[in-house]
C-alpha cells in the first residue's frame, strides 16, 4: 500500500517511477548510481524498527542517502507545492523494472572480483529484502550456500 502511494504521489507530479520490487537498500544505492537516467532512489523498509513501523530512505543520484538537511527542503517544497498538478500527458509513468534485482545480482558479481569455489557458506537473510539476492550472488561466485531466515512474511 505504501508503495502504490508513494508512486503515485510522485507521478502525479510529473516524474516517471520505476519499481524495482523487494531489493536490499544497497541495491537502491547501487543501480540508482550505476544508471544516470536515475535522478533518485527511494526505499520503503521498517529496517530494525518493529515491522509496522515501516520508513522511507531518499537516495541522491550519487547512490548515498540524502542528508537531513535535503529531506527536509524537500518536505518544505512539498508543503508549498500547493494544488497545481501535471494532468494528462503531464503525469509521470509508473513501470515496474522486472529484472532490477538480476541487475544488482550481476553488478555485485561483477564488482567482487574473486571466486568462492569450494567455500561452504551459511547466510541467514534474517527473513528481509535479501532473501532476493543474497544466495543467487554468492552461487554466482561458485560458494556452496545454505540458506536460513529466507522466508519473509511482513512481519
Amino acid at each position: 500500500m505504501l508503495e502504490a502511494a508513494l508512486a503515485a504521489g510522485i507521478a502525479s507530479a510529473g516524474t516517471d517511477v520505476v519499481l524495482g520490487g523487494v531489493l536490499p537498500t544497497p541495491a537502491v544505492a547501487e543501480l540508482v548510481a550505476g544508471d544516470p537516467g536515475f535522478a533518485a532512489g527511494v526505499v520503503i523498509s521498517a529496517s530494525h524498527n518493529p515491522f509496522p513501523d515501516n520508513g522511507i530512505k531518499l537516495f541522491g543520484p550519487d547512490g548515498f542517502k540524502l542528508p537531513d538537511t535535503a529531506e527536509a527542503a524537500l518536505e518544505q517544497r512539498i508543503d508549498d507545492a500547493g494544488g497545481g498538478r501535471p494532468t494528462a500527458g503531464g503525469i509521470g509513468e509508473i513501470r515496474h523494472w522486472a529484472d532490477a534485482a538480476a541487475t544488482y545480482r550481476a553488478h555485485m558479481v561483477a564488482r567482487t572480483g574473486t571466486r568462492f569455489d569450494g567455500v561452504h557458506v551459511v547466510i541467514d537473510c534474517a527473513n528481509g529484502a535479501t532473501v532476493t539476492t543474497a544466495e543467487a550472488v554468492l552461487t554466482d561466485l561458485g560458494a556452496d550456500v545454505r540458506v536460513i531466515g529466507a522466508d519473509p512474511d511482513g512481519v
